[in-house]
């Protein structure tokens, strides 16, 4: 229903919500998405249900805060199991280097797709190809997140094979030096929480 919505507004389907869609920045567009679905989510909790959103471990508080959360969850899914120096991951992948490398890349690519998304959202949808529905698509998957729990790179994964459209145009991606930088301030940023958790 995501993808069909987003998909008809910003092709002027809808005449109302297509106004209210080119009169306002996509990037506010999408947190107000977020926040909606996410919000949505949370009225179906139900006592006799437990859902995804309380297995947050140590974030179960942040992840049910509606835009937050949902930038946490993908975080995670992008990246975990993380960090990746100085932690146990050969254990966590049988002791195989290649299934630990072959994450690692993964993560890497995921986020670079991610990061493209959110930074070229306002090109991605202001434009009349084939692309933009493909990668709207994807973007509907990952809302599936919202109602996930955190820390498993796997969530992520239907969306990116759609996502993975934005390396064919070099103006939907952002530069490589992106993931990269946002990759070592993760690591840096989970090891300093380390340090002030022990």
């Amino acid at each position: 229903m995501i993808f069909v919505f987003i998909e008809q507004i910003s092709s002027n389907r809808i005449p109302l919500f297509s106004g209210i869609y080119n009169n306002l920045e996509k990037k506010l567009l999408l947190c107000l998405l977020i926040i909606g679905v996410q919000s949505l989510g949370l009225l179906t909790i139900t006592t006799d249900y437990a859902p995804a959103s309380t297995l947050g471990g140590n974030f179960t508080s942040i992840v049910n805060i509606p835009l937050l959360g949902f930038i946490v969850r993908v975080i995670y899914a992008a990246l975990s199991p993380f960090p990746w120096v100085n932690f146990t991951q050969l254990e966590l992948y049988g002791f195989n280097s290649a299934f630990l490398i072959t994450h690692i890349l993964s993560a890497f690519l995921a986020s670079w797709l991610i990061l493209s998304v959110f930074l070229r959202i306002g090109l991605i949808l202001k434009s009349l190809d084939n692309d933009k529905t493909i990668i709207i698509f994807g973007i509907s998957i990952i809302f599936s997140l919202m109602f996930s729990a955190i820390g498993y790179n796997v969530y992520l994964a239907p969306a990116l094979p759609f996502l993975a459209v934005i390396f064919l145009k070099k103006t939907y991606r952002v530069p490589i030096f992106y993931p990269i930088g946002f990759i070592v301030l993760m690591e840096i940023t989970a090891h300093v929480a380390r340090l002030i958790r022990t």
